[in-house]
């Protein structure tokens, strides 16, 4: 983790390496640091880093930050690589803000 510490101060990470770096935080249960870290970076992935899309859906999800969540569900339904999960997140949200302007 140090070196990828280093390493980020010295230039920016590519996605293998963000990969790399947010597994290791995720294995030592730094799951905030994990997810943070994957963020960071979410102007760098492109739609096809599907690994990255998943991880980061999966974690902003458990934090509650659906637009991220949605964000990277809307990613992998894009490039047809979105799991069951991912189709359910894009249901819930989208039926959650219907609901929401029709409140109003």
């Amino acid at each position: 983790i140090r070196t990828m510490q280093s390493l980020e101060k010295r230039r920016s990470l590519s996605i293998k390496e963000i990969l790399l770096y947010s597994e290791m935080l995720y294995s030592q249960r730094r799951y905030k640091d994990s997810f943070n870290i994957l963020k960071k970076y979410m102007k760098k992935a492109k739609e096809e880093d599907t690994e990255f899309w998943q991880i980061l859906g999966d974690l902003a999800w458990i934090y509650r930050d659906y637009p991220t969540a949605i964000r990277g569900a809307k990613s992998l339904y894009k490039t047809k690589k979105a799991r069951i999960v991912d189709y359910e997140r894009l249901y819930l949200f989208y039926l959650n803000e219907n609901r929401a302007k029709l409140a109003m």
